[in-house]
Protein backbone atom coordinates (compact mmCIF):
# COMPACT_ATOMS: atom_id res chain seq x y z
CA UNK A 1 0.00 0.00 0.00
CA UNK A 2 1.54 3.46 -0.77
CA UNK A 3 1.56 6.08 1.61
CA UNK A 4 1.56 10.04 0.74
CA UNK A 5 4.22 11.62 2.34
CA UNK A 6 4.36 15.07 0.72
CA UNK A 7 4.60 17.25 -2.80
CA UNK A 8 7.29 18.70 -4.06
CA UNK A 9 7.65 21.04 -7.17
CA UNK A 10 9.24 20.56 -10.34
CA UNK A 11 11.84 22.63 -9.46
CA UNK A 12 12.43 21.51 -6.05
CA UNK A 13 12.75 18.01 -7.51
CA UNK A 14 15.32 19.27 -10.49
CA UNK A 15 12.94 18.64 -13.59
CA UNK A 16 12.58 20.68 -16.26
CA UNK A 17 13.53 23.63 -17.81
CA UNK A 18 12.81 27.74 -17.06
CA UNK A 19 10.46 27.14 -20.21
CA UNK A 20 8.55 24.50 -18.76
CA UNK A 21 8.47 25.75 -15.25
CA UNK A 22 7.28 29.31 -16.45
CA UNK A 23 4.53 27.05 -18.20
CA UNK A 24 3.62 25.40 -15.16
CA UNK A 25 3.37 28.30 -13.67
CA UNK A 26 1.23 30.16 -16.41
CA UNK A 27 3.37 32.82 -17.10
CA UNK A 28 4.19 31.98 -20.81
CA UNK A 29 5.41 35.32 -22.65
CA UNK A 30 3.38 33.84 -25.67
CA UNK A 31 -0.01 32.15 -25.79
CA UNK A 32 1.15 31.01 -28.82
CA UNK A 33 2.99 27.84 -28.08
CA UNK A 34 0.09 26.33 -26.39
CA UNK A 35 -3.39 25.89 -27.29
CA UNK A 36 -4.87 27.18 -23.54
CA UNK A 37 -3.44 26.57 -20.08
CA UNK A 38 -5.44 23.08 -19.23
CA UNK A 39 -7.13 24.58 -15.58
CA UNK A 40 -8.40 27.61 -17.98
CA UNK A 41 -10.11 25.02 -20.47
CA UNK A 42 -13.90 24.28 -20.66
CA UNK A 43 -13.54 20.37 -21.44
CA UNK A 44 -16.52 19.97 -22.67
CA UNK A 45 -16.97 22.54 -24.87
CA UNK A 46 -12.99 21.74 -25.39
CA UNK A 47 -14.01 18.58 -26.64
CA UNK A 48 -17.45 19.12 -28.44
CA UNK A 49 -15.02 21.48 -30.75
CA UNK A 50 -12.50 18.46 -31.11
CA UNK A 51 -15.45 15.61 -32.21
CA UNK A 52 -16.85 17.98 -35.23
CA UNK A 53 -13.96 18.03 -36.74
CA UNK A 54 -12.68 14.21 -36.61
CA UNK A 55 -14.93 13.05 -39.48
CA UNK A 56 -16.15 9.31 -38.78
CA UNK A 57 -14.90 7.44 -41.63
CA UNK A 58 -11.43 8.25 -39.87
CA UNK A 59 -12.94 7.16 -36.61
CA UNK A 60 -13.75 3.59 -38.44
CA UNK A 61 -10.28 3.74 -39.52
CA UNK A 62 -8.74 3.46 -36.57
CA UNK A 63 -11.15 1.12 -34.37
CA UNK A 64 -10.84 -1.46 -37.02
CA UNK A 65 -6.88 -1.07 -36.91
CA UNK A 66 -7.05 -1.39 -33.30
CA UNK A 67 -9.37 -4.57 -33.16
CA UNK A 68 -6.71 -5.91 -35.61
CA UNK A 69 -4.15 -5.13 -33.53
CA UNK A 70 -5.22 -6.52 -30.47
CA UNK A 71 -6.54 -10.11 -31.59
CA UNK A 72 -3.21 -10.35 -32.91
CA UNK A 73 -1.52 -9.82 -29.82
CA UNK A 74 -3.76 -11.76 -28.14
CA UNK A 75 -4.38 -9.54 -25.38
CA UNK A 76 -7.67 -7.94 -25.28
CA UNK A 77 -9.02 -7.44 -21.84
CA UNK A 78 -12.65 -6.82 -20.80
CA UNK A 79 -11.45 -3.31 -19.65
CA UNK A 80 -10.13 -2.41 -23.28
CA UNK A 81 -12.66 -3.94 -25.42
CA UNK A 82 -14.92 -1.52 -23.50
CA UNK A 83 -12.55 1.33 -24.53
CA UNK A 84 -12.71 0.37 -27.60
CA UNK A 85 -16.51 0.30 -28.14
CA UNK A 86 -16.83 3.69 -26.33
CA UNK A 87 -14.19 4.85 -29.12
CA UNK A 88 -16.55 3.92 -32.19
CA UNK A 89 -18.47 6.16 -30.94
CA UNK A 90 -18.97 9.90 -32.27
CA UNK A 91 -19.08 10.93 -28.80
CA UNK A 92 -16.10 9.88 -27.63
CA UNK A 93 -12.65 11.24 -27.06
CA UNK A 94 -8.80 10.12 -26.69
CA UNK A 95 -6.20 11.61 -24.02
CA UNK A 96 -2.72 10.37 -25.12
CA UNK A 97 0.63 9.52 -24.32
CA UNK A 98 3.48 7.94 -25.67
CA UNK A 99 6.72 6.21 -25.28
CA UNK A 100 9.80 4.14 -27.14
CA UNK A 101 9.75 0.43 -26.55
CA UNK A 102 12.26 -0.01 -23.79
CA UNK A 103 13.48 -3.02 -23.30
CA UNK A 104 11.23 -4.99 -19.97
CA UNK A 105 9.26 -2.26 -19.74
CA UNK A 106 12.20 0.58 -19.18
CA UNK A 107 12.64 3.26 -16.61
CA UNK A 108 9.69 3.53 -13.94
CA UNK A 109 8.76 6.94 -15.18
CA UNK A 110 6.35 4.68 -17.81
CA UNK A 111 4.15 3.61 -15.27
CA UNK A 112 3.66 7.34 -14.15
CA UNK A 113 3.33 8.57 -17.78
CA UNK A 114 0.39 5.46 -17.99
CA UNK A 115 -1.04 6.26 -14.92
CA UNK A 116 -1.39 10.10 -15.64
CA UNK A 117 -3.57 9.55 -18.98
CA UNK A 118 -5.24 6.83 -17.03
CA UNK A 119 -6.40 9.19 -14.45
CA UNK A 120 -6.70 12.17 -16.61
CA UNK A 121 -9.24 10.60 -18.42
CA UNK A 122 -10.92 8.61 -15.74
CA UNK A 123 -11.53 12.70 -14.28
CA UNK A 124 -12.92 14.00 -17.54
CA UNK A 125 -15.54 11.14 -17.57
CA UNK A 126 -16.56 11.86 -14.30
CA UNK A 127 -16.74 16.10 -14.42
CA UNK A 128 -18.46 15.19 -18.23
CA UNK A 129 -21.45 13.23 -18.72
CA UNK A 130 -21.91 14.64 -22.43
CA UNK A 131 -18.68 13.20 -23.94
CA UNK A 132 -16.58 10.14 -23.16
CA UNK A 133 -12.90 10.12 -22.87
CA UNK A 134 -10.58 7.09 -23.65
CA UNK A 135 -6.80 6.79 -22.44
CA UNK A 136 -4.17 6.09 -25.57
CA UNK A 137 -0.57 4.58 -25.06
CA UNK A 138 0.91 5.64 -28.58
CA UNK A 139 3.89 2.95 -29.10
CA UNK A 140 6.90 4.49 -30.75
CA UNK A 141 7.39 1.62 -32.78
CA UNK A 142 8.97 2.96 -35.95
CA UNK A 143 12.14 4.23 -33.73
CA UNK A 144 15.60 3.35 -34.73
CA UNK A 145 17.69 3.34 -32.00
CA UNK A 146 17.92 0.09 -30.49
CA UNK A 147 20.58 1.09 -28.34
CA UNK A 148 19.14 3.57 -26.58
CA UNK A 149 16.28 1.17 -25.24
CA UNK A 150 17.97 -2.48 -24.87
CA UNK A 151 18.59 -1.97 -21.25
CA UNK A 152 16.94 -2.30 -17.82
CA UNK A 153 18.23 -0.78 -14.37
CA UNK A 154 17.28 -2.92 -11.40
CA UNK A 155 19.22 -4.74 -8.33
CA UNK A 156 21.88 -1.69 -9.01
CA UNK A 157 23.02 -3.16 -11.87
CA UNK A 158 22.14 -2.91 -15.99
CA UNK A 159 20.58 -5.22 -17.99
CA UNK A 160 21.05 -5.34 -21.64
CA UNK A 161 19.26 -7.14 -24.33
CA UNK A 162 21.97 -8.76 -26.08
CA UNK A 163 21.66 -7.86 -29.59
CA UNK A 164 23.68 -5.98 -31.93
CA UNK A 165 22.84 -2.34 -33.26
CA UNK A 166 19.70 -3.15 -35.50
CA UNK A 167 18.96 -1.22 -39.00
CA UNK A 168 15.80 -1.02 -39.17
CA UNK A 169 12.36 0.04 -36.61
CA UNK A 170 13.24 -1.45 -33.29
CA UNK A 171 9.55 -2.66 -32.69
CA UNK A 172 10.18 -5.10 -35.73
CA UNK A 173 13.46 -6.73 -34.24
CA UNK A 174 13.06 -9.76 -33.49
CA UNK A 175 13.83 -10.95 -29.95
CA UNK A 176 16.47 -13.38 -29.43
CA UNK A 177 17.24 -16.75 -27.96
CA UNK A 178 18.90 -15.35 -24.35
CA UNK A 179 19.42 -18.35 -22.12
CA UNK A 180 22.03 -16.91 -20.29
CA UNK A 181 20.19 -13.98 -19.91
CA UNK A 182 17.34 -15.62 -17.98
CA UNK A 183 19.51 -17.50 -15.95
CA UNK A 184 21.25 -14.39 -14.59
CA UNK A 185 18.11 -12.60 -14.12
CA UNK A 186 16.15 -15.19 -12.17
CA UNK A 187 19.44 -15.76 -10.28
CA UNK A 188 19.38 -12.26 -9.38
CA UNK A 189 15.34 -12.38 -8.02
CA UNK A 190 14.45 -12.70 -4.47
CA UNK A 191 12.77 -16.07 -3.40
CA UNK A 192 9.08 -16.23 -3.69
CA UNK A 193 6.43 -16.94 -5.86
CA UNK A 194 5.33 -13.32 -6.75
CA UNK A 195 8.65 -13.00 -7.84
CA UNK A 196 8.59 -16.53 -9.97
CA UNK A 197 5.47 -15.45 -11.48
CA UNK A 198 6.97 -11.90 -12.14
CA UNK A 199 10.27 -13.53 -13.98
CA UNK A 200 7.85 -16.01 -16.39
CA UNK A 201 5.61 -12.77 -17.13
CA UNK A 202 8.75 -11.23 -18.08
CA UNK A 203 9.99 -13.62 -19.85
CA UNK A 204 6.45 -15.24 -21.95
CA UNK A 205 6.20 -11.43 -23.14
CA UNK A 206 9.99 -11.42 -24.61
CA UNK A 207 8.77 -14.68 -26.48
CA UNK A 208 11.73 -15.80 -29.17
CA UNK A 209 10.90 -14.62 -32.69
CA UNK A 210 8.54 -11.99 -31.70
CA UNK A 211 8.76 -8.62 -32.85
CA UNK A 212 10.06 -6.34 -30.26
CA UNK A 213 6.89 -3.91 -30.31
CA UNK A 214 4.62 -6.66 -29.90
CA UNK A 215 6.45 -7.79 -27.08
CA UNK A 216 6.36 -4.83 -25.09
CA UNK A 217 2.65 -4.76 -25.81
CA UNK A 218 1.99 -7.55 -24.31
CA UNK A 219 4.27 -6.57 -21.23
CA UNK A 220 2.36 -3.48 -20.75
CA UNK A 221 -1.20 -4.69 -21.13
CA UNK A 222 -0.17 -7.33 -18.52
CA UNK A 223 0.82 -4.53 -16.19
CA UNK A 224 -1.82 -2.27 -17.03
CA UNK A 225 -4.80 -4.88 -17.47
CA UNK A 226 -8.36 -3.73 -16.22
CA UNK A 227 -7.17 -0.36 -16.52
CA UNK A 228 -9.16 0.13 -19.85
CA UNK A 229 -5.23 1.74 -21.45
CA UNK A 230 -5.56 1.39 -25.38
CA UNK A 231 -2.22 0.40 -26.86
CA UNK A 232 -1.99 1.96 -30.29
CA UNK A 233 1.27 0.51 -32.75
CA UNK A 234 1.68 3.45 -35.26
CA UNK A 235 3.49 0.82 -37.62
CA UNK A 236 0.34 -0.47 -38.27
CA UNK A 237 -0.38 0.01 -42.23
CA UNK A 238 -4.01 0.83 -42.02
CA UNK A 239 -3.56 3.89 -39.82
CA UNK A 240 -0.50 4.75 -41.95
CA UNK A 241 -2.37 4.59 -45.36
CA UNK A 242 -5.09 6.40 -43.99
CA UNK A 243 -2.76 9.36 -42.29
CA UNK A 244 -0.30 9.32 -45.31
CA UNK A 245 -3.10 10.55 -47.74
CA UNK A 246 -3.72 13.68 -45.77
CA UNK A 247 -0.32 14.42 -44.59
CA UNK A 248 1.32 14.22 -47.75
CA UNK A 249 -0.49 17.25 -48.96
CA UNK A 250 1.85 19.41 -46.33
CA UNK A 251 4.63 18.29 -48.57
CA UNK A 252 3.22 20.26 -51.45
CA UNK A 253 3.98 23.88 -49.90
CA UNK A 254 6.60 24.98 -46.93
CA UNK A 255 3.74 26.43 -44.74
CA UNK A 256 4.13 23.64 -42.10
CA UNK A 257 8.25 23.97 -41.96
CA UNK A 258 7.30 28.06 -41.78
CA UNK A 259 5.41 27.56 -38.60
CA UNK A 260 7.58 25.31 -36.85
CA UNK A 261 10.22 27.92 -37.58
CA UNK A 262 8.31 30.97 -36.71
CA UNK A 263 7.75 29.09 -33.65
CA UNK A 264 11.02 28.20 -32.42
CA UNK A 265 12.48 31.68 -33.55
CA UNK A 266 9.94 32.99 -31.25
CA UNK A 267 10.62 30.57 -28.43
CA UNK A 268 14.50 31.47 -28.86
CA UNK A 269 13.66 35.11 -28.65
CA UNK A 270 12.30 35.09 -25.96
CA UNK A 271 15.81 33.55 -24.00
CA UNK A 272 14.75 29.84 -24.46
CA UNK A 273 16.50 26.80 -25.84
CA UNK A 274 14.96 25.15 -28.37
CA UNK A 275 14.50 21.72 -27.66
CA UNK A 276 14.30 20.19 -31.45
CA UNK A 277 16.05 21.44 -34.10
CA UNK A 278 13.86 22.28 -37.63
CA UNK A 279 14.54 19.95 -40.04
CA UNK A 280 12.81 20.29 -43.70
CA UNK A 281 11.35 16.86 -43.63
CA UNK A 282 8.09 15.39 -41.92
CA UNK A 283 8.86 11.45 -43.15
CA UNK A 284 11.79 8.97 -43.87
CA UNK A 285 11.70 6.34 -46.82
CA UNK A 286 13.08 2.99 -45.34
CA UNK A 287 15.82 2.02 -48.15
CA UNK A 288 18.36 -0.83 -48.19
CA UNK A 289 20.61 1.40 -46.48
CA UNK A 290 18.36 1.89 -43.51
CA UNK A 291 16.58 5.40 -42.46
CA UNK A 292 16.46 8.20 -45.08
CA UNK A 293 15.69 11.52 -44.91
CA UNK A 294 12.84 12.72 -47.55
CA UNK A 295 13.97 16.26 -48.70
CA UNK A 296 12.24 19.22 -51.29
CA UNK A 297 14.35 19.29 -54.22
CA UNK A 298 13.13 22.05 -56.13
CA UNK A 299 9.56 20.99 -57.05
CA UNK A 300 10.39 17.36 -56.67
CA UNK A 301 11.27 15.12 -52.92
CA UNK A 302 14.96 13.77 -52.52
CA UNK A 303 16.02 10.76 -50.57
CA UNK A 304 19.05 12.11 -48.10
CA UNK A 305 21.22 8.97 -48.79
CA UNK A 306 20.66 7.21 -52.17
CA UNK A 307 18.92 9.98 -53.97
CA UNK A 308 15.88 8.50 -54.90
CA UNK A 309 13.95 11.01 -56.64
CA UNK A 310 10.22 11.55 -56.74
CA UNK A 311 7.77 13.89 -57.77
CA UNK A 312 4.63 14.57 -55.58
CA UNK A 313 2.82 12.80 -57.48
CA UNK A 314 4.79 9.46 -57.25
CA UNK A 315 5.67 10.16 -53.50
CA UNK A 316 2.18 10.19 -52.78
CA UNK A 317 1.11 6.94 -54.56
CA UNK A 318 3.99 4.95 -53.60
CA UNK A 319 2.89 5.72 -49.83
CA UNK A 320 -0.54 4.90 -50.31
CA UNK A 321 0.53 1.85 -51.86
CA UNK A 322 3.60 1.01 -49.70
CA UNK A 323 2.91 2.61 -46.18
CA UNK A 324 5.35 0.56 -44.01
CA UNK A 325 8.10 2.21 -46.33
CA UNK A 326 7.65 5.34 -44.79
CA UNK A 327 7.56 6.59 -41.30
CA UNK A 328 7.56 10.24 -39.36
CA UNK A 329 10.43 12.19 -37.46
CA UNK A 330 9.40 13.98 -34.41
CA UNK A 331 7.53 16.67 -36.46
CA UNK A 332 5.49 14.90 -38.41
CA UNK A 333 4.86 12.20 -35.43
CA UNK A 334 2.79 14.96 -33.92
CA UNK A 335 0.70 15.71 -37.13
CA UNK A 336 0.03 11.51 -37.65
CA UNK A 337 -1.21 11.26 -34.26
CA UNK A 338 -3.68 14.36 -34.34
CA UNK A 339 -4.75 12.92 -37.31
CA UNK A 340 -5.30 9.95 -36.49
CA UNK A 341 -6.86 10.14 -33.09
CA UNK A 342 -9.97 12.42 -31.68
CA UNK A 343 -7.40 13.98 -28.89
CA UNK A 344 -7.99 16.48 -26.58
CA UNK A 345 -4.69 16.34 -24.88
CA UNK A 346 -1.29 15.20 -24.80
CA UNK A 347 0.52 14.38 -21.31
CA UNK A 348 4.24 14.27 -21.46
CA UNK A 349 7.46 14.81 -19.96
CA UNK A 350 9.08 18.33 -19.54
CA UNK A 351 11.57 17.69 -22.47
CA UNK A 352 8.38 16.49 -25.07
CA UNK A 353 6.08 19.34 -23.92
CA UNK A 354 8.75 21.85 -25.36
CA UNK A 355 9.03 20.62 -28.65
CA UNK A 356 5.41 20.45 -28.62
CA UNK A 357 5.10 23.92 -28.44
CA UNK A 358 7.34 24.39 -30.98
CA UNK A 359 5.08 22.69 -33.16
CA UNK A 360 2.58 24.86 -31.93
CA UNK A 361 3.08 27.56 -35.12
CA UNK A 362 3.14 24.41 -37.94
CA UNK A 363 -0.58 23.02 -36.42
CA UNK A 364 -1.85 26.18 -36.52
CA UNK A 365 -0.54 27.37 -40.30
CA UNK A 366 -1.87 24.28 -41.58
CA UNK A 367 -5.38 25.09 -39.65
CA UNK A 368 -5.10 21.81 -37.54
CA UNK A 369 -6.25 21.18 -34.03
CA UNK A 370 -3.86 21.63 -31.33
CA UNK A 371 -3.84 19.52 -27.88
CA UNK A 372 -3.83 20.67 -24.41
CA UNK A 373 -0.22 20.40 -22.90
CA UNK A 374 -0.42 18.71 -19.75
CA UNK A 375 2.25 17.45 -17.85
CA UNK A 376 2.94 13.68 -17.13
CA UNK A 377 2.96 13.45 -13.25
CA UNK A 378 6.53 12.68 -11.54
CA UNK A 379 6.40 9.96 -8.08
CA UNK A 380 8.73 9.73 -5.89
CA UNK A 381 9.06 6.37 -3.58
CA UNK A 382 10.44 5.54 -0.48
CA UNK A 383 10.85 2.09 1.02
CA UNK A 384 10.47 1.75 4.93
CA UNK A 385 14.49 1.65 5.29
CA UNK A 386 14.79 4.91 3.76
CA UNK A 387 11.72 6.02 5.51
CA UNK A 388 13.25 5.25 8.73
CA UNK A 389 16.65 7.01 7.48
CA UNK A 390 14.99 10.02 6.62
CA UNK A 391 13.70 10.62 10.09
CA UNK A 392 17.02 9.86 11.74
CA UNK A 393 19.07 11.72 9.50
CA UNK A 394 16.51 14.78 9.54
CA UNK A 395 17.48 15.51 5.70
CA UNK A 396 14.67 17.50 3.77
CA UNK A 397 14.06 15.00 0.85
CA UNK A 398 14.54 18.49 -1.75
CA UNK A 399 18.02 18.31 -0.43
CA UNK A 400 18.88 14.80 -1.44
CA UNK A 401 18.72 16.00 -5.03
CA UNK A 402 21.33 17.32 -7.14
CA UNK A 403 25.27 16.80 -6.91
CA UNK A 404 25.50 14.33 -4.58
CA UNK A 405 29.16 15.46 -3.25
CA UNK A 406 28.04 18.87 -2.44
CA UNK A 407 25.03 18.13 -1.32
CA UNK A 408 26.70 15.67 1.70
CA UNK A 409 29.28 17.98 2.43
CA UNK A 410 26.36 20.56 2.89
CA UNK A 411 24.83 18.70 5.10
CA UNK A 412 27.99 17.31 7.07
CA UNK A 413 29.22 20.68 7.53
CA UNK A 414 25.51 22.22 8.46
CA UNK A 415 24.74 19.26 10.76
CA UNK A 416 27.69 17.51 11.86
CA UNK A 417 30.59 20.27 11.91
CA UNK A 418 31.35 23.07 13.73
CA UNK A 419 33.73 24.70 11.68
CA UNK A 420 33.20 28.50 11.39
CA UNK A 421 30.12 29.54 9.24
CA UNK A 422 32.33 32.15 6.55
CA UNK A 423 34.45 29.22 4.41
CA UNK A 424 38.21 29.66 5.35
CA UNK A 425 38.94 29.90 1.78
CA UNK A 426 36.82 33.16 1.43
CA UNK A 427 38.57 34.60 4.17
CA UNK A 428 41.94 33.78 2.50
CA UNK A 429 41.00 35.50 -0.83
CA UNK A 430 40.10 38.54 0.99
CA UNK A 431 43.29 38.46 2.92
CA UNK A 432 45.33 37.92 0.09
CA UNK A 433 43.87 40.86 -1.52
CA UNK A 434 44.50 42.98 1.26
CA UNK A 435 48.07 42.46 1.55
CA UNK A 436 48.68 41.99 -2.06
CA UNK A 437 47.41 45.76 -2.45
CA UNK A 438 49.33 47.08 0.31
CA UNK A 439 52.67 45.63 -0.72
CA UNK A 440 51.85 47.10 -4.43
CA UNK A 441 52.22 50.60 -3.08
CA UNK A 442 55.97 49.99 -1.42
CA UNK A 443 57.12 47.79 -4.52
CA UNK A 444 54.48 46.58 -7.36
CA UNK A 445 56.56 43.31 -8.06
CA UNK A 446 55.86 42.20 -4.64
CA UNK A 447 51.96 41.68 -5.46
CA UNK A 448 52.42 38.83 -7.89
CA UNK A 449 54.77 37.13 -4.64
CA UNK A 450 52.22 37.68 -2.30
CA UNK A 451 49.42 36.20 -4.29
CA UNK A 452 51.36 33.18 -5.11
CA UNK A 453 52.18 32.71 -1.48
CA UNK A 454 48.77 32.67 -0.36
CA UNK A 455 47.93 30.25 -3.24
CA UNK A 456 50.46 27.53 -2.07
CA UNK A 457 48.75 28.52 1.32
CA UNK A 458 45.14 27.86 0.15
CA UNK A 459 46.37 24.89 -1.49
CA UNK A 460 47.90 23.17 1.81
CA UNK A 461 44.72 24.30 4.04
CA UNK A 462 42.50 22.80 1.39
CA UNK A 463 44.28 19.37 1.79
CA UNK A 464 43.72 19.89 5.64
CA UNK A 465 40.11 20.73 5.61
CA UNK A 466 40.18 17.58 3.35
CA UNK A 467 41.41 15.40 6.46
CA UNK A 468 39.69 17.27 9.30
CA UNK A 469 36.07 16.53 6.86
CA UNK A 470 37.41 13.10 6.54
CA UNK A 471 38.01 12.75 10.61
CA UNK A 472 34.33 14.38 11.13
CA UNK A 473 32.61 11.40 8.47
CA UNK A 474 34.48 8.84 10.59
CA UNK A 475 33.16 10.38 13.90
CA UNK A 476 29.31 10.06 12.28
CA UNK A 477 29.94 7.26 9.71
CA UNK A 478 26.89 5.45 10.71
CA UNK A 479 24.54 9.12 10.12
CA UNK A 480 27.19 9.35 7.00
CA UNK A 481 26.21 6.40 5.34
CA UNK A 482 22.65 6.47 6.34
CA UNK A 483 22.43 10.23 4.34
CA UNK A 484 24.88 8.23 1.15
CA UNK A 485 22.25 5.43 0.92
CA UNK A 486 19.67 8.35 0.38
CA UNK A 487 21.04 9.77 -2.22
CA UNK A 488 21.49 6.68 -4.09
CA UNK A 489 18.02 5.78 -3.65
CA UNK A 490 16.46 8.85 -4.74
CA UNK A 491 19.52 8.88 -7.42
CA UNK A 492 20.66 6.06 -8.11
CA UNK A 493 23.80 6.46 -10.30
CA UNK A 494 22.96 9.99 -10.14
CA UNK A 495 20.03 10.02 -11.93
CA UNK A 496 16.86 10.98 -10.86
CA UNK A 497 15.47 7.54 -9.52
CA UNK A 498 11.93 7.36 -12.19
CA UNK A 499 14.58 8.13 -15.00
CA UNK A 500 16.36 4.81 -14.13
CA UNK A 501 14.86 2.70 -11.92
CA UNK A 502 13.06 -0.53 -13.11
CA UNK A 503 9.33 -0.75 -11.92
CA UNK A 504 10.22 -3.39 -10.10
CA UNK A 505 11.54 -1.20 -7.67
CA UNK A 506 8.22 -1.64 -6.07
CA UNK A 507 7.60 -5.23 -5.97
CA UNK A 508 7.05 -7.84 -8.23
CA UNK A 509 3.75 -7.57 -8.77
CA UNK A 510 3.52 -4.64 -11.12
CA UNK A 511 -0.35 -4.57 -11.66
CA UNK A 512 -0.83 -4.55 -8.34
CA UNK A 513 1.35 -1.92 -7.65
CA UNK A 514 0.18 0.30 -10.93
CA UNK A 515 -3.81 0.11 -9.50
CA UNK A 516 -2.39 1.63 -6.02
CA UNK A 517 -0.56 4.61 -8.11
CA UNK A 518 -3.76 5.18 -10.01
CA UNK A 519 -5.09 6.09 -6.50
CA UNK A 520 -2.62 8.70 -6.22
CA UNK A 521 -2.45 10.08 -9.39
CA UNK A 522 -3.77 13.64 -10.31
CA UNK A 523 -2.18 15.14 -13.43
CA UNK A 524 -3.43 18.03 -13.14
CA UNK A 525 -1.91 19.35 -9.82
CA UNK A 526 1.31 19.74 -11.25
CA UNK A 527 3.66 18.19 -8.37
CA UNK A 528 6.17 15.62 -7.57
CA UNK A 529 4.36 13.32 -5.69
CA UNK A 530 6.40 11.46 -2.68
CA UNK A 531 5.37 8.19 -1.47
CA UNK A 532 6.19 5.24 0.75
CA UNK A 533 5.56 1.71 -0.02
Amino acid sequence: MFNHLQNLTFRQAGIGSSLFHRYIQKELPNLNWINAYPDDVHFTAFGQERLNGFPEDRRKVLVDALLNQYKAANILDASVEDSLKHLASPETLTVTTGHQLGFAGGPLFLLHKIASVVALARQLNQQNSNIRVVPIFWLNSDDHDLEEIKSFFWQNRHWSLPVENNHGPVGEYLCPEMPDFWTQLRLAMPHGKAWEDAFYEMKMAYEPGLPLGLAFRRLIATWTKGTGLICLDQQDPHLKRAAWANLSTCLAHTRWHDGFLASTHEQEQAGFEPQVKPMPNLFFFHSSVGRERIEPLGQNFVAHQTRATWTLTELQAQMRTEPHLFSTNVTGRSLYQEFILPNIAYLGGAAELRYWMQFSGMFRDLNRPFPLLIPRESFLFLGQKELRFLNQTKVEIQELIGNKEKGMAQWVHTHLDNFPEQPWNEVLDTESMKWAKAFALQDASLQKAVLARYAELKKELKSLNAKRLKAVKQQELKAVLRLEHLFDWIQPNGVFQERIQHPWLLGPEVNKSFQQLLAHSNPLQNQVVVLSF
